[in-house]
């Protein structure tokens, strides 16, 4: 009997065993289903996560890692990426950003980098960004978002041949020496930067395929000259009275709208321009119907000088 009795207690603890060890089995395929999603949804899905977001996930899952280290990488580091105070949010952004560059840098040589965006108040520590910025350039960035106050870019970024979209917000932009060289950059957007003439004539000169342009409460400008023969949309807001020359065959779309000052636009071989528009500026009825005269393929105006009816311009 007690032979039997044995025999029984054994088998029924391997049943008990096999029916444990298929539970838990069960249970673990059914939790880890996240992390054997296909590399191409995965990937999508971290695209719409938020940058603090992602890296929350692929310290979660080595296949996320995985996956997100063999694509183009976006990151996004904006100043109001937490709840708190501006300043609590802003020390916040730079210790997560610095922790991000600690992952990155010992992969500087295969890293891609499709987007990178950096939006800070204000960061004394110039030398930081620049060691930043020098891996994003390393790293073929397409798109590059900056702004950050008062900060002035590096020649680095002027040299990005691989940049198409250029967005520069609150900062100074200097060439004193060397060249400019960004062959592939299409579109170029410049707000509240510290620049000067003869630095904003250079860099637009020296994209030769930009096809967008935004010039947006930009300081230091006293004479803007535009010339680029592949330019099709320009925007420009001012706040001062600006004389500005426009010297762009393919342009087809532009947008002026100034502080109510005196509106000093001129227009040098723009024979494609199809719309046009003025507003918050001041100009005399004669000065457009000149203007309008060089302009053939003219087709959308919207035009108002102030202190005159709108009408007698449409």
């Amino acid at each position: 009997m007690g032979s039997i009795r044995a025999a029984i207690d054994r088998a029924a603890y391997m049943i008990s065993s096999r029916m444990k060890q298929r539970k838990e089995e069960g249970h673990a395929k059914k939790t880890d289903r996240i992390s054997v999603l296909p590399d191409r949804v995965i990937y999508h899905i971290l695209l719409l996560l938020p940058t603090i977001d992602v890296f929350k996930m692929i310290s979660l899952f080595k296949n996320w890692r995985r996956v997100w280290a063999s694509f183009p990488l976006v990151l996004d580091f904006h100043h109001k990426f937490a709840y708190g105070t501006e300043r609590h949010n802003q020390l916040k952004l730079i210790k997560f950003v610095e922790y991000v560059f600690l992952i990155l840098m010992p992969r500087k040589h295969i890293a891609r980098l499709s987007t990178f965006r950096l939006n800070l108040d204000y960061f004394d520590d110039d030398a930081c960004i620049h060691t930043w910025l020098s891996f994003v350039a390393e790293s073929n960035v397409e798109e590059l978002d900056l702004a950050v106050s008062y900060y002035r870019l590096p020649q680095t970024i002027l040299h990005a041949r691989s940049l198409r979209v250029l967005k520069l917000a609150m900062l100074r932009l200097e060439v004193k020496f060397g060249s400019i060289m960004l062959p592939s950059l299409k579109t170029l957007s410049m707000n509240m930067v510290m620049l000067d003439d003869k630095t904003i004539y250079k860099l637009i000169s020296s994209c030769p395929a930009l096809e967008d342009l935004d010039i947006n409460w930009c300081c230091g400008l006293s004479n803007l000259q535009v010339s680029n023969p592949n330019l099709k949309s320009l925007q420009v807001q001012h706040r001062c009275p600006l004389p500005i020359q426009i010297e762009a065959m393919n342009l087809e779309s532009f947008a002026y709208k100034g502080n109510y000052d005196q509106c000093k636009i001129r227009f040098v071989a723009c024979q494609a321009l199809r719309s046009l528009s003025l507003s918050e500026t001041v100009f005399a009825e004669q000065w457009l119907r000149d203007q309008i005269s060089r302009l053939p393929q003219l087709k959308n105006l919207k035009a108002r000088s102030w202190g005159i009816p709108e009408k007698l311009y449409h």
